[in-house]
């Protein structure tokens, strides 16, 4: 029998695109999407690398272009 997937919520900063930023935050959910082994439950948003406005339009934007729109931010 298979192991389930782990539900996860993760954690992000994300400002990629804003210029100086890091992407280490977008490959983090890039890399939790593509793991068989991971059930990405939600995105949480704070600011950090950018203001959390910003931070949730790109999680979104990003969900949406991973054609996973259905997690929540």
């Amino acid at each position: 029998m298979p192991t389930p997937a782990l539900p996860i919520i993760l954690d992000t900063d994300l400002a990629m695109g804003v210029p100086g930023s890091d992407i280490d935050d977008g490959f983090a959910l890039a890399l939790a999407l593509a793991d068989p082994g991971l059930d990405l439950v939600a995105v949480t948003c704070v600011g950090g690398n950018a203001d959390v406005e910003s931070a949730v339009l790109l999680a979104k934007e990003l969900l949406e272009l991973l054609d996973r729109r259905h997690v929540p931010v």
